[in-house]
């Protein structure tokens, strides 16, 4: 294919060969987009897809995982783990099935999907009704906004692990003009799924109109994960604060290191820096994430305060039990959101550290658990006063991220 070739034309391509089964060109052509743009979150769903085919789960897994890390909304990644999970995990495989159905109620296949995993489990006289979230997308597809979001507080305060009903009602709130409701919505997203590109997308913009420089690193964050601005230009409209663009992949030849590397993987997020300050005795054990954020906050209502306009106000999303969320995340073999949900609990709830420290220990023996997870017992070690055990899991960190 030609190089000088647009960005879009590559996308056309990759789904040209998936519908002709030429999965190992759609795999390779998507790799190749890949290395320049790592994060193109539906570039992962294409890869996903093709893998499934070829029958590489472990390959599928990964992408379709670092998929919904973007995008909790994607019918396809839950589609596709639904089948993957479907005999060694089903009700892991039901919790996807359900997702997809939610996003596409009308889909037979979705229905079909469900009714298998459900007679399996034993449930064969289940039958499929309009659940919270269908409706709720139905009412804001109606312009129903104030209904969808009192049905999509309800099934939060019921699934709290379900991000993709997160994401639609930072969305609903969005589209309700309760603009700084909607921010807080995405900065408690962007929390837990860093990499959330609606989340980052609405909280970019409205930072930004207030002037928090903050707002640039999350719109950038989006533009990774969508180079093309498609999803912004749906989800923000006018208010966007990008153009629906189309760049090209001109005089790009990556070398053949560059090609055969493990692009589907979901990247674990390590602060180096603060372990080698921790390690050497520069700082103290507790990094200033938590204190930086709260800043960033802090500049968030001040700014709100001396905003001319006074725009109708929400009741917060109800308090989240954030260690019980974690154990979901992990039994759902869900990490990076597990590990985001320790790492709360960690910063935010000195009593129940001890059991932080009792769930990951069991999980840091595990070989192939990523290695922030003896970051965190780090940190957890450090605030239960217990440096010698901090200090062995953050020299841990240190030695491996060097071999890496």
């Amino acid at each position: 294919m030609n190089d000088a070739a647009s960005l879009r034309l590559y996308i056309q391509k990759i789904d040209e060969f998936i519908q002709q089964q030429q999965f190992d060109d759609a795999i390779a052509l998507g790799k190749h987009v890949l290395v320049r743009y790592p994060q193109y979150a539906r570039v992962h769903e294409r890869l996903g897809k093709a893998y499934l085919m070829v029958r590489d789960e472990q390959s599928a897994e990964a992408a379709f995982l670092r998929v919904l890390a973007a995008d909790p909304e994607n019918v396809a990644a839950h589609t596709g783990l639904a089948q993957m999970l479907a005999v060694r995990a089903p009700s892991q495989a039901l919790w996807h099935a359900e997702c997809a159905y939610d996003l596409a109620p009308d889909d037979a296949a979705h229905q079909d999907l469900i009714l298998r995993l459900c007679d399996r489990a034993g449930n064969s006289n289940t039958r499929l009704e309009p659940t919270p979230v269908v409706r709720a997308r139905a009412q804001l597809g109606e312009g129903q906004v104030d209904q969808a979001i009192r049905e999509l507080r309800t099934a939060i305060a019921n699934a709290p692990s379900r991000f993709d009903i997160w994401v639609v009602l930072a969305e609903a709130l969005w589209r309700g003009d309760y603009s700084r409701d909607a921010a807080h919505m995405s900065e408690t997203i962007v929390r837990r799924l860093p990499d959330c590109l609606k989340a980052n997308l609405i909280l970019g913009t409205v930072w930004k109109r207030f002037g928090i420089e903050a707002s640039a690193q999350h719109l950038a964050r989006a533009q990774e994960i969508d180079p093309l601005n498609e999803v912004a230009d749906k989800l923000l409209g006018t208010r966007s604060p990008f153009q629906v663009v189309d760049p090209t992949m001109a005089d790009y030849v990556p070398s053949a290191e560059e090609e055969n590397k493990t692009v589907a993987s979901t990247p674990v997020i390590i602060d180096s820096e603060a372990v080698r300050a921790i390690d050497d005795d520069e700082a103290g054990p507790m990094e200033s994430l938590v204190e930086e954020a709260e800043s960033i906050i802090a500049q968030y209502i001040d700014a709100e305060k001396s905003a001319p306009e006074s725009p109708r106000e929400l009741v917060p999303v109800k308090d989240i039990d954030h260690l019980t969320l974690a154990r979901e995340h992990r039994d759902a073999n869900l990490w990076h959101q597990a590990l985001a949900e320790y790492d709360w609990v960690v910063q935010h709830s000195p009593s129940q550290v001890d059991e932080v420290i009792r769930d990951l220990e069991i999980l840091a023996q595990r070989a192939d658990r990523p290695v922030r997870t003896h970051h965190i017992l780090g940190d957890a070690y450090a605030r239960a006063d217990r440096l010698a055990q901090a200090l062995y899991h953050y020299r841990f960190v240190l030695e491996h991220i060097s071999e890496s």
